[in-house]
């Protein structure tokens, strides 16, 4: 993994983290087992997509 390509990932990472984080906190309001659940697999899609974005795409 090159650097930069590396920093692109991390940073996609983290982008689709924190969206995940917000929307299982929205939906998940009153039940946090729900708001953990979600962001958990918001993060499972989160990582084949970024790699998906940063090395994928014929680049």
């Amino acid at each position: 993994m090159s650097g930069e390509r590396l920093l692109e990932f991390a940073g996609a990472v983290a982008a689709f983290g924190t969206v995940g984080f917000w929307v299982g906190a929205f939906l998940g309001q009153n039940i946090p087992e729900l708001a953990l659940l979600i962001w958990l697999m918001s993060l499972v899609v989160a990582l084949p997509l970024s790699y998906w974005l940063v090395y994928g795409r014929g680049r």
